[in-house]
């Protein structure tokens, strides 16, 4: 359950920070440079209690993302399975087990990806906010995040922090 959060906070600073790149921020890390960085040799208490506030706020956010992405595809009349399936057919058109997208799916699944596209893009400044808010840079967060990954023992201490 925590790699999943801690992924999911390092997915949502790549995506803050190649929106970053989008609007031409000076100073911007790449995503390549944020998740590629080398992980800190240490990490302090005080950065370890505000990764994990960072990640009880990052998946607040996620999760309303999700809620407002379900109600998008399930208003233009797909469910999030079929949007998924039409997804991935429309990735890889050639794969044996695809589904057949009629043109009423594939103009459904259109203006859903749209909506979903500014969902997303509606997200972004909030999920900068909350790491920044914590006293963490972007790139510094995806630095522990990588470490945390990589180390059992911090693992476990930011799922006592997360009371997991």
């Amino acid at each position: 359950m925590l790699k999943i959060i801690v992924l999911g906070g390092l997915v949502a600073v790549s995506l803050l920070i190649s929106a970053g790149e989008a609007r031409g921020q000076a100073g911007q890390l790449t995503p390549q440079s944020a998740t590629q960085a080398a992980p800190p040799a240490s990490i302090s208490p005080l950065e370890l209690r505000q990764f994990a506030q960072v990640l009880k706020q990052l998946e607040a956010i996620e999760l309303e993302m999700q809620r407002k992405m379900a109600l998008v595809i399930q208003k233009e009349g797909l469910s999030p399975q079929r949007f998924i399936e039409i997804d991935q057919q429309l990735q890889n058109p050639f794969s044996p087990s695809a589904a057949e997208v009629t043109e009423g799916e594939r103009e459904q699944y259109k203006a859903a990806r749209v909506k979903i596209e500014e969902i997303i893009q509606e997200t972004k400044p909030r999920q900068e906010r909350a790491v920044i808010a914590q006293g963490l840079e972007l790139q510094r967060f995806a630095q522990i995040g990588q470490r945390v990954n990589q180390d059992r023992a911090l693992q476990q201490r930011v799922q006592q922090m997360l009371g997991k």
